[in-house]
């Protein structure tokens, strides 16, 4: 199993690698503004999907891109 870690965090990555863990870094793009009326946990669980999500969808591009044979001209 593959560990991405979707942060660009240096002391998240810094604690993984200090418990051992062999991982990837994909950064995404998500807006960490807190909604309205938002409860923290809320807020730490909407991060944490929307930013597995793009990092998902990051991964398959990449990997989709990564399997294409190239063009014959």
């Amino acid at each position: 199993m593959r560990l991405i870690l979707a942060s660009a965090s240096p002391r998240r990555a810094e604690l993984l690698r200090a418990a051992g863990y062999l991982f990837d870094t994909v950064t995404v793009e998500v807006d960490e503004s807190p909604r309205e009326g938002e409860l923290p946990a809320g807020y730490v669980r909407r991060l944490a999907t929307e930013k597995s999500v793009m990092a998902d969808l990051k991964v398959r591009a990449t990997c989709a891109a990564s399997r294409r044979k190239p063009r014959r001209r």
